[in-house]
């Protein structure tokens, strides 16, 4: 079975992308791709599984009763539940599809180690990122925070924050790079989508 993984980038049409997916998965199904449902809506858990550190509402959300994370008791599951329900479809279905834009700010390391795990359940693996000029990113970024209750409202500060990101939002050569030293990488911008909609 092939995958192809959807790793964002975060403010780069993946909600839509995501909802697509999801709502369209018994024709997806049909069609003889699979997507699975072990890793909640948007696939999130999945980068949950491999990252050292993450933020503390989604250390809320994973944590354990006892408030603890443990992110390789977590992996563990995932995969539990991941091969669990391919175990059941591998016959049905060529491709499986997943989503998560968590996953474009792994660090190489934990590439690897995903490459390593997802080496069980595929014969081959390709990543799917989508991009979009950094400016649109940020108004992007902005508009959100306006329309939530961020106190983060100075756009300066926005910029700040997103360069200081270790796992640098705006550097895209930095995060295609990483992930086309592990796996095959398939980069697509907006113009990109836009062109083989039309031709369709």
């Amino acid at each position: 079975m092939k995958l192809f993984l959807h790793i964002g980038l975060p403010k780069c049409g993946s909600t839509t992308i995501q909802e697509f997916i999801i709502s369209n998965r018994e024709s997806l199904g049909a069609r003889g791709i699979f997507v699975p449902t072990s890793f909640g809506w948007g696939h999130q858990k999945l980068s949950i599984g491999y990252r050292n550190e993450i933020s503390p509402i989604k250390r809320t959300i994973y944590s354990d009763e006892g408030g603890e994370f443990n992110r390789l008791e977590k992996k563990a599951a995932f995969l539990t539940q991941l091969r669990t329900e391919l175990t059941s479809t591998k016959a049905h279905h060529s491709m499986c599809l997943i989503s998560d834009e968590g996953m474009g700010s792994l660090t190489k390391d934990c590439i690897e180690e995903l490459s390593d795990d997802l080496a069980e359940f595929f014969e081959e693996v390709n990543i799917l990122v989508y991009l979009r000029r950094q400016i649109d990113l940020i108004v992007s970024g902005y508009s959100t925070r306006l329309r939530s209750n961020d106190e983060t409202k100075d756009i300066e500060r926005l910029v700040e924050n997103y360069h200081m990101k270790p796992d640098g939002l705006l550097d895209f050569y930095q995060i295609v790079e990483k992930w086309c030293s592990v796996v095959q990488t398939w980069p697509y911008t907006y113009s990109t989508v836009q062109n083989s909609v039309e031709e369709i």
